[in-house]
């Protein structure tokens, strides 16, 4: 940490003393050490700490009792799948993220406690997957910092495309996460709002932009009333009124933690197939919640285009 930093740090702590480790905590994340060259390479300080940081594989960074007696994930499949993906050449980088997302998932066997980790997610960004990160985020020759070091689960470029799919998989099914990420807006709306961390109600929001509820698909444009943000906008209004989950009432599910799928190491011809991977049983949404939830967003949809307009 810098001089500097360490004397504004102190001066804080000597206010509130009990402010002092989140201070310095955030003092050292503050100006990411982390920049990408035209190259693609990944220039870093050189301190000891950051090199033994890096070094650190997923054996010395995963506590074996949080795997839940699965394995830890093999480091090299994720390197080589971030680098079939950007030799695959796609159109777009919806395409690649859609393509992307369900294989790192499945690459990834992590239990959602394990992947809640912000530095697990730095480190699989800065040196597992920067061909990808540089190949989707690159504007200019250069990637923002926080692709890489952002704590934020859907900001960081790894942590965003596997918490999509654990979201939107329905079960071993990834097809909805495609869906999700076939248009950029979708994603955003369907994934970054409270609401999406209830799997019933990000695989119906994703349903529902896409038309695969029978409706029309919604618009990307902003401002328009049958819009993915216009939905999005309204349902969060609604929410602070009545929780989600009463909305997507369903039976009870029971079922078993697929400890079978997470001990089970892919391979990297596995993982690139044409067909999708398949993930693990559990993690079902029922489809009485799902319905649910799509045709209550329908209705918020008529409801804002019945509303008269306001006069510009």
């Amino acid at each position: 940490m810098p001089a500097e930093t360490r004397s504004r740090c102190a001066s804080r702590a000597s206010r509130n003393p009990g402010r002092k480790r989140s201070v310095e905590a955030r003092a050292r994340f503050k100006k990411p050490d982390v920049a990408f060259s035209d190259s693609g390479s990944v220039f870093r300080r050189n301190s000891a700490s950051g090199l033994a940081f890096l070094r650190r594989g997923f054996e010395e960074r995963i506590d074996h009792r949080d795997l839940l007696g699965s394995e830890a994930p093999d480091a090299e499949i994720v390197r080589e799948l971030s680098r079939h993906a950007v030799a695959r050449q796609f159109q777009s980088s919806s395409e690649l993220d859609a393509w992307m997302a369900p294989r790192l998932h499945a690459a990834l066997r992590l239990p959602p406690r394990v992947a809640a980790d912000p530095d697990l997610w730095r480190w699989i960004s800065i040196e597992l997957m920067a061909d990808y990160v540089h190949e989707r985020h690159a504007k200019d020759g250069r990637v923002t910092a926080w692709r890489f070091t952002g704590s934020d689960r859907l900001r960081n470029a790894a942590a965003r495309l596997w918490w999509i799919a654990e979201l939107t998989r329905n079960g071993p099914d990834y097809s909805m996460v495609e869906k999700a990420l076939s248009r950029v807006r979708v994603a955003e709306f369907a994934l970054e709002l409270k609401y999406s961390w209830f799997r019933p109600a990000a695989i119906a929001f994703v349903r529902v932009a896409n038309g695969l509820d029978g409706g029309e698909p919604l618009k990307d444009l902003k401002g328009e009333a049958a819009s993915l943000q216009g939905l999005s906008k309204m349902a969060n209004a609604y929410l602070t009124l009545k929780p989600l989950e009463a909305i997507g009432l369903a039976p009870a599910a029971t079922e078993d933690y697929d400890l079978q799928w997470r001990r089970h190491q892919p391979t990297l011809s596995e993982l690139v197939a044409d067909d999708l991977p398949t993930g693990p049983k559990d993690g079902l949404a029922s489809p009485v919640a799902i319905g649910h939830i799509e045709r209550w967003f329908r209705a918020i949809l008529a409801e804002t285009e019945a509303a008269p307009k306001e006069a510009s």
